[in-house]
């Protein structure tokens, strides 16, 4: 009774997982497909998928990744972007967290309280305030200014701080 009951869980969880991933397969594969019959299916000719005329091939992928589409700068730009305020966020918050595990200062719980109760606020609270002061700075349409509120992100810091906590315990 006991093997029957774990039979059919794992069968059941193979199915959910089976139609969780259908689409992403789905979308990998057509993504493949000659671009003529990407449109004709949404012309809304019937297609059968998997296909020999699908005309399978890396076109599609030739074209997105050449300087005629205007993706790859855009991405590029992105990536720049994410990478940079990831390195520095990941420096920032682990000097920062270190300084209020491991160095007693007055008032640092407070301060570490304060700099919680930051990141428990929704980003559209302090959407506003952030662009008022980099207006005020001068860091509008910069990369600058995209890069330092990301970097300066509290989760970090609580992150790593919480494991400089328990390696100060040890």
């Amino acid at each position: 009774m006991r093997r029957s009951k774990r039979g059919s869980f794992a069968v059941g969880l193979f199915i959910l997982t089976a139609l969780l991933l259908f689409p992403i397969a789905l979308t990998f594969f057509t993504s493949f497909a000659a671009p003529e019959w990407v449109t004709a299916n949404h012309q809304g000719q019937q297609r059968r998928l998997f296909t020999a005329d699908m005309g399978l091939g890396l076109a599609q992928y030739r074209l997105l990744f050449s300087d005629f589409s205007g993706f790859l700068r855009p991405f590029l730009i992105s990536v720049g972007y994410a990478g940079t305020a990831t390195v520095l966020q990941i420096v920032i918050s682990f000097f920062v967290a270190y300084c209020f595990a491991q160095i007693p200062f007055k008032g640092s719980s407070i301060l570490f309280f304060c700099y919680m109760a930051a990141m428990l606020m929704p980003p559209q609270i302090t959407l506003l305030p952030s662009y008022i002061v980099l207006n005020r700075v001068g860091l509008i349409n910069n990369w600058v200014g995209l890069i330092l509120p990301a970097a300066f992100a509290p989760f970090g810091v609580f992150f790593c701080g919480r494991r400089w906590r328990a390696s100060r315990r040890s």
